[in-house]
């Protein structure tokens, strides 16, 4: 509709640039909200908050029941050491570029994190 308008009467270079802009971040968000109602056709979708609270009790404790049969069995004798070297860059500061590679490493529109955006929002807005 308004690329028609821009038919009928020219627009400045300003109003222009301005519509490309709105229509990029247009764009970004139907990309969320395909992705959002992607994630939500891959299983059940809970509102509630009860509901998804005993959703989550479900879940873990059939997971977390000590007669798994897949849950490996640990001793500590078959844990190893780390290496002093790797431990040094295990608590070594991380970089901004090491963070940017990982999350524009990853696919967008996995489920999002505990505050509800998902990977593509840090891709296109960070």
């Amino acid at each position: 509709m308004l690329d028609k308008n821009d038919e009928a009467a020219p627009i400045s270079a300003e109003d222009r640039d301005r519509r490309i802009i709105l229509k990029g971040e247009w764009m970004a968000i139907l990309r969320m909200e395909e992705s959002e109602w992607r994630q939500c056709s891959q299983g059940q979708s809970f509102d509630d908050p009860s509901r998804i609270e005993q959703a989550f009790v479900n879940y873990f404790s059939s997971a977390f029941k000590k007669n798994n049969s897949w849950a490996p069995e640990w001793r500590d004798e078959d844990l190893g050491r780390i290496p002093g070297d790797l431990w040094a860059s295990l608590e070594a500061p991380f970089s901004e570029t090491k963070v940017k590679r990982a999350v524009f490493g990853c696919v967008a529109d996995k489920a999002p994190g505990p505050d509800g955006f998902n990977l593509r929002f840090f891709q296109e807005f960070g």
